[in-house]
């Protein structure tokens, strides 16, 4: 069962090249199942390059007999064109039931299961496809996908690209600018009170720091002070709120920046009531307010007789 679904696993991940003659085997025989012959296919680099493919037939087939001319590759006319036909992407359902065919005698009868034959051997060979009456369009697989956490991130380039230049940037599975990772240094006070989305806010404020994000937005006066201590590491830890009211949330923020031992990178933590006095009070809050003795990592100790306002040691 674990190498059955690391099988499946790597085809839902793979960059591999579409293979697509095999693709085109088996989309014909899915055409024959409907009626309909062998459409012409149109292979394309990409989800986009397929788009403008779509938009570039529309075109001639709407100026058919007007004397127009389709100009491939022009906006004009592009329009997206969903589809329900993921290719690879499709593999977490197309491995549920061939699991159950192989591996617990499941009987589809023939013709589904020849079915979900043709729809594993997509998987396998390519990654979105658009059917229409006439035309089928194949979509090449990504040459880079990146993930944290089971959810598309990349913090140094896109989380998705394909081999025409097509990409995506992601933040913890949320789409985001290119920007704000390749040109952080040109992020504006404008462009971000732009943003009136509060998940895509938070994702900046994580990209940027949350002090270098309060100062673009509030300048140097931005952001005020509160209490600053050393953790048993001797680094610093430094309580901040904001002097202005945050647009999205209607309120002044506070947050914790602190240092990671093990790797020095500097994160920032924000108090769960976001009334904290000092740093060690708004650590606290983040483990349900408990006065911790011990710390290390996720794990905190209490001493019941003694609540301690400091921890005795933190890793």
């Amino acid at each position: 069962m674990i190498i059955f679904r690391e099988e499946w696993r790597k085809i839902g991940l793979s960059t591999e090249p579409a293979n697509f003659p095999e693709s085109e085997v088996a989309i014909t025989r899915m055409y024959e199942f409907i009626g309909l012959p062998k459409p012409t296919f149109i292979h394309c680099k990409s989800p986009l390059d397929a788009q403008y493919h779509i938009a570039y037939q529309r075109t001639v087939e709407q100026n058919e007999g007007t004397g127009k001319v389709a100009v491939f590759g022009s906006d004009e006319n592009l329009e997206y064109c969903g589809t329900e036909f993921w290719g690879q992407m499709d593999a977490y359902w197309i491995a549920f039931y061939e699991f159950a065919e192989k591996y617990l005698d499941v009987d589809y009868g023939s013709e589904n299961s020849e079915k979900l034959s043709l729809w594993s051997t997509l998987a396998k060979n390519c990654s979105w496809f658009w059917c229409f009456e006439k035309f089928c369009f194949i979509s090449d697989r990504p040459e880079i996908l990146k993930f944290s956490n089971n959810r598309m991130h990349s913090e140094d380039g896109p989380a998705i690209r394909y081999r025409d230049g097509y990409e995506i940037y992601f933040w913890n599975g949320v789409e985001i600018e290119k920007q704000w990772i390749e040109d952080k240094e040109s992020i504006t006070k404008e462009q971000i009170l732009k943003i009136d989305n509060a998940e895509k806010r938070r994702c900046l404020r994580e990209i940027l720091g949350a002090k270098r994000y309060y100062d673009i937005i509030a300048g140097k006066d931005g952001l005020k002070i509160l209490d600053e201590d050393y953790d048993d590491n001797g680094n610093l830890m430094t309580l901040y709120e904001t002097t202005m009211n945050d647009s999205v949330v209607n309120r002044k923020v506070q947050f914790l920046s602190v240092i990671c031992p093990s790797t020095g990178r500097e994160y920032n933590l924000y108090p769960s009531d976001q009334q904290s006095k000092n740093v060690f009070g708004a650590k606290s809050s983040t483990f349900n307010k408990e006065k911790i003795a011990y710390r290390h990592g996720d794990v905190g100790l209490l001493n019941l007789k003694k609540p301690m306002e400091k921890p005795i040691a933190e890793t």
